[in-house]
């Protein structure tokens, strides 16, 4: 808890200096080899130092457990961060293949501390979900999750996001293709097709809406996917390319900087400034 409120205090402080204002921000070239090479990322002292500095709303809820009807009677389990103020941003995570709603505590603590509501699930045939794995099925499930969040109480509709990681990537892209209403994206480690869930084409039906892209150079198709992504994208494509960070989540506790960049890109969008 503690390091995740240490990294929403730095992203507080970040993206108060990037806050969205009338003019469009400035994406990351697609030639970007490392995090330090943009000037608004921290440096890893900068993330122990901001570790004695409190976060800057405080201890935020506790979370609760989500249960949201899926796909043909599914119950999808998820857990639920509410934001620590009313009409907050929210953002849906969705976990990469194996993987669980677990996955992104750390990160959905950052977020809630960073003044967003949060909401993670296992999709279908993973976790306490259970089930078959369906991955036309998930779509339907990640439209529903993203629906419950959407028009839960505190959470802003007009106002939320969509963040996955691997097969969580892909799904994030249709979800934010089919949904005009999806305000941003980040995807961690997407790939064109992922178990027939292809996301070829989607980046241009998702229109003039911002994404955030992230993989590791060695992670050598969600690399290749990602600056394809960019280079077809409509509007900002801010691009994170790191080096020996692994795929999909573990990129978040490989590189402390993505989580600070991510959670700093949802705050410009998603946060209207002051």
């Amino acid at each position: 808890m503690q390091r995740s409120l240490s990294l929403a205090a730095l992203v507080f402080s970040l993206s108060a200096c990037t806050a969205r204002t009338g003019a469009t921000p400035t994406p990351i070239p697609a030639s970007l080899e490392a995090p330090s090479a943009v000037a608004s990322s921290p440096t890893l002292p900068q993330l122990e130092a901001a570790a004695t500095q409190p976060a800057p709303v405080g201890e935020p809820p506790a979370s609760q457990a989500a249960e949201i009807p899926g796909a043909e009677g599914l119950i999808l389990r998820g857990v639920f961060y509410p934001a620590p103020g009313p009409s907050a941003p929210g953002v849906l995570l969705l976990h990469m293949y194996g993987g669980s709603k677990a996955d992104w505590d750390e990160l959905a603590q950052a977020l809630q501390g960073a003044g967003f509501a949060a909401l993670a699930i296992d999709l279908r045939g993973h976790g306490e979900t259970g089930g078959a794995e369906d991955w036309a099925l998930a779509r339907q499930d990640v439209a529903a999750a993203y629906a419950w969040l959407a028009t839960h109480e505190g959470v802003d509709g007009a106002r939320v996001g969509v963040v996955g990681a691997s097969i969580g990537a892909n799904l994030a892209l249709v979800q934010g293709a089919e949904d005009a209403s999806v305000a941003a994206i980040g995807l961690l480690s997407p790939g064109i097709d992922y178990f027939r869930v292809v996301i070829d084409g989607l980046i241009e039906e998702y229109g003039d809406r911002p994404s955030f892209l992230a993989a590791s150079e060695e992670d050598a198709y969600s690399a290749e996917t990602v600056r394809a992504l960019a280079a077809s994208a409509l509007a900002e494509a801010e691009l994170a390319i790191y080096t020996g960070a692994g795929h999909g989540t573990a990129m978040l506790e490989n590189e402390p900087d993505l989580t600070v960049r991510l959670i700093a890109f949802l705050a410009r969008w998603l946060i209207p400034a002051n």
